[in-house]
Order: structure tokens, then sequence, then C-alpha cells
């Protein structure tokens, strides 16, 4: 049986582990990204907030809103989205039930944009941006200090009805 709920800072080990999956081999533990997501959850409030997915008891995956914007009066505004799941569910359409869950609760913030960035080699995630009907702004190409990364693409989903502008003349 699945379980969503809101995670709490008992679920940052477990976060961190599932977080250091996300490539081909497995990530050695890492002081600086357990307290990146330690931090993460205890600033947690009623805009951005992580949800974990349980499988009988056990976190599996998990997604995260985070600000994108410093501004007081636009923090809101916009959000940048993270999830991921471990190895053993992988495929299983758990990351869709659980970022939907998630895109739900987010429906109820003041938040008008969600932000994604995705490794352009990242195909599985690609098809799920298209079902949440994100929309591809740009790409990020690697620069000299890390030659070697993925493009990263960007990826951004309105929520709510795109306004039209009328143009100053």
């Amino acid at each position: 049986m699945h379980n969503i709920r809101q995670a709490t800072i008992d679920d940052a080990e477990v976060i961190d582990f599932i977080w250091r999956q996300r490539l081909d081999e497995d990530q050695p533990p890492n002081e600086e990204s357990l307290q990146r997501f330690r931090k993460m959850l205890a600033e947690q409030d009623d805009v951005f907030k992580c949800w974990v997915l349980e499988e009988e008891g056990k976190v599996v995956g998990w997604v995260s809103f985070s600000p994108m914007r410093n501004s007081p009066a636009l923090r809101t505004t916009m959000a940048e989205i993270s999830g991921y799941l471990s190895r053993e569910i992988r495929g299983q359409s758990l990351g869709t039930r659980l970022h939907d869950y998630a895109f739900a609760q987010l429906a109820n913030t003041p938040v008008e944009w969600v932000l994604g960035f995705v490794g352009k080699s990242n195909h599985a995630l690609h098809g799920l941006r298209k079902r949440w009907a994100f929309v591809k702004l740009g790409e990020l190409p690697p620069v000299d200090k890390k030659p070697d990364r993925d493009v990263v693409e960007i990826w951004a989903l309105p929520l709510g009805k795109i306004v039209e502008k009328e143009s100053e003349t």
C-alpha cells in the first residue's frame, strides 16, 4: 500500500539517500547534501513543502517545491520542483501519483509558475514534463568548469491559464 504525506526532518536521511541514487552509480554519503535536506525540511511553510511516498511504511520517493525568488514581494510567485524515486520503484507510475498529489497541493498556494531543471539525457522525465504540460524554455550548455556535464533543459509549468497582455504602443 502506498501513502503520501508531508515530509518531516526525520525523513532527511532517506531523502538524501534517494537523491544520491539519481545517477547511474550511487554517490557516497555527503554531509553537505544531508544538511541541505535538513534545512529544506525545517524551512517548510504554507507554500514550499516536501512530500514523501511510502510503500509499506518505507519512504521510496519524494518531491519538493522550493522558492525561486528572493524578493519578499515575489517569493511565492515561482517554485522549483525537485523529485526523485528510489531505484526499486521506478517505472511503476508511482512518481506520477506523487507528482499529481504535490501539484494538487500547490494549486492552493499563490505560486504562479513551477520551474524544473532536467538533464537532456533524462528521457524518462521528459515524458512526465509533457504529461503535466510543462513548456520547454531553453537549455543551459556545459561550461569549461564542468565540460562533461549534461545539457540542462529549463521547463516551466504555468499554474492557471496564461493571460495574453496587450502590447504597449
